[in-house]
């Protein structure tokens, strides 16, 4: 049976090794724990639900409350990007050098500007709270001397973090007027003297519900959106004395925007702007609805929102259509109406005889489908007979895969003195006008 105790015990030996091996594989090296002996904080920024700093210029406090921060006082909305700046630093704030006090000796903090500290930052999370004190410069390097409030060694530190909390109030207030991404928006309305107009998100597309029904054109609602939701605040504004006239007119304003976000993206937004400012010209009051606060927006910022709706309709003839989607194609021209499908990677013409060449077939269905109309003529739609169109002189018909009702191009007569053509989209509400390459695809070269 010795055999067997020999066995054991080397089954034994290599057990305990390899679990030794591994402890120690596990345990940071001495550069490892160097290292993290250096580190004075290490907080995540999700975690942090509030802050407060305490600077030369006054003491300010910081609120977590979605979407973003709040501060105080005077309950500003905080600018997201500027906190979340120094939050990220302190995720991992390391000391470059530490400074250890003597056994018998601390360290005297009125030497590095740290009793009382320069500037003072409390993290709080919903398990502790964390206090970062900032001193004074060293003499060499622009670094900084820093300390753990609770912990008696001093750090340095780079002088990053000091310099971005050493700033105004102003500085740390949001300057965009709306902290939303155009993406987010659900709906949207802009009122002026000379311009109003409502949209509204259908699926991803867009949708001008007033002073028409029609399709807009995404990449001009986006980039209207876009130069809504980034509006930035030139000047903050202080509070209207009590007793004292108004210059803002916002009793009657000169426009408003209502922005309505996806229903998980908060409440509504109004902005109002007013009059401009008597001493600058250029500036003009504004002010968010869920707030008193004023502020002072580029008069040039507010113009670029003025749009004609009109501007804002889509162009194109046919509605969000790929040529790769198309199952059937049927055209109408000087009385006679021509029809194919695709059937097993061909197209086929009703008669069952397949086009030879389906390049010229796949072209044209790739002009066909980004073909834009030159611009509106009417929206009274009892008046088609007037432009050739009811019935029409020419018709293009495409069917999407898996659909039943086509989307139709409604061609009609020669606009007078031009080569342009009146047309309608069936589903549209207004008579356009086409342009001749537009209306030639009723003559593809690949019909016979």
């Amino acid at each position: 049976m010795r055999w067997k105790t020999t066995a054991g015990l080397l089954i034994a030996t290599v057990g305990i090794g390899t679990y030794i091996s591994l402890y120690e594989q596990r345990q940071p090296t001495p550069e490892g724990r160097a290292r993290q002996a250096k580190v004075l904080l290490s907080i995540p920024p999700e975690d942090v639900t509030q802050l407060a700093i305490t600077q030369p210029l006054g003491a300010l406090t910081f609120a977590r409350l979605a979407p973003g921060w709040r501060m105080s006082p005077g309950d500003y909305r905080a600018d997201t990007d500027v906190v979340e700046a120094f939050l990220s630093r302190v995720r991992r704030l390391s000391a470059e050098r530490l400074l250890l006090p003597a056994k018998d000796q601390p360290l005297d903090l009125k030497t590095y500007g740290l009793d009382p500290a320069l500037i003072t930052l409390t993290l709080t999370t919903a398990t502790a709270t964390s206090t970062l004190l900032l001193g004074e410069p060293t003499a060499v390097g622009g670094n900084r001397y820093a300390k753990i409030a609770d912990q008696p060694a001093v750090g340095i530190i780079t002088s990053q973090l000091f310099d971005e909390l050493n700033k105004p109030v102003e500085d740390f207030r949001d300057r965009r007027l709306v902290r939303l991404e155009s993406w987010n928006v659900q709906q949207a309305e802009w009122r002026s003297a000379s311009a109003t107009f409502s949209l509204v998100r259908e699926d991803t597309a867009w949708r001008l519900i007033a002073p028409f029904e029609d399709r807009a054109d995404s990449v001009e609602v986006t980039t209207w959106l876009n130069k809504a939701v980034f509006l930035r605040s030139q000047r903050f504004l202080p509070a209207l004395l009590e007793g004292a006239p108004d210059p803002a007119g916002f009793d009657k304003p000169e426009a408003t925007l209502v922005l309505q976000p996806k229903e998980a993206a908060g409440p509504a937004l109004t902005l109002t702007f007013g009059k401009p400012l008597a001493e600058d010209a250029t500036l003009r009051y504004a002010q968010r609805s869920d707030e008193p606060h004023r502020y002072a927006v580029a008069v040039a910022d507010v113009e670029a929102l003025l749009r004609d709706p009109h501007g804002l309709r889509s162009t194109l003839c046919f509605d969000a259509i790929s040529p790769s989607q198309v199952a059937k194609i049927e055209i109408l021209h000087e009385g006679a109406t021509q029809t194919w499908e695709q059937k097993d990677g061909a197209w086929v013409s009703a008669a069952g005889e397949p086009v030879p060449d389906k390049t010229p077939v796949e072209q044209w269905l790739g002009q066909v489908t980004e073909a834009r109309f030159s611009g509106f003529v009417e929206e009274d739609m009892k008046a088609l007979n007037r432009y050739g169109l009811n019935p029409p002189e020419g018709r293009v018909s495409l069917w999407r895969q898996g659909e039943e009702t086509p989307q139709q191009l409604l061609v009609g007569k020669l606009i007078k003195g031009t080569t342009n053509r009146y047309a309608q989209a069936a589903d549209r509400p207004a008579v356009v006008r086409i342009p001749e390459d537009v209306a030639a695809l009723l003559k593809p070269t690949w019909i016979q």
